[in-house]
């Protein structure tokens, strides 16, 4: 069967599952997409129906200084476009009943808090809910491909 006959419905299967989506909670699991510099982006996927997705806010290439800047940012960014920061899974749960948007503050890279797993705590404070072990490149965490 051809993929344009597989994705037609009819108009009350697409009713259906437009009312289905507009009731759930949607989570997108990894977008590296909005920089500070587009900080409308925010508005936008949440203008879609999206209630929350898992941001890289900061590159494994960046410092410790650095990603504290960028991690600084995205607080401001939050705050300018009514989004919530998730620092437990009932934030996303919230932002689903205030039709707001939630950011969930995550990195690719481990390298950031090098050898000092100690800072791992220091991050979690901060927000950051994911923290991929390795991705390129080898760190103190793991080896990347």
């Amino acid at each position: 069967m051809c993929a344009r006959k597989m994705s037609q419905l009819s108009e009350r299967e697409e009713k259906r599952a437009m009312e289905i989506y507009q009731k759930s909670i949607v989570i997108d699991c990894l977008s590296v997409a909005p920089t500070l510099k587009y900080p409308e982006y925010l508005r936008e996927i949440r203008d879609v129906g999206v209630t929350a997705t898992h941001f890289t806010v900061y590159m494994p290439h960046e410092h410790l200084l650095e990603a504290l800047d960028r991690i600084a940012g995205w607080y401001e960014m939050a705050e300018q476009n009514d989004t919530i920061i998730a620092s437990k899974v009932n934030d996303i749960v919230r932002a689903k009943k205030e039709n707001r948007f939630c950011a969930i503050m995550g990195t690719q890279n481990a390298k950031t808090i090098g050898d000092n797993i100690k800072l791992l705590k220091i991050f979690h404070t901060l927000g950051i809910r994911i923290m991929q072990l390795a991705y390129d490149e080898q760190n103190y965490m793991g080896s990347g491909g």
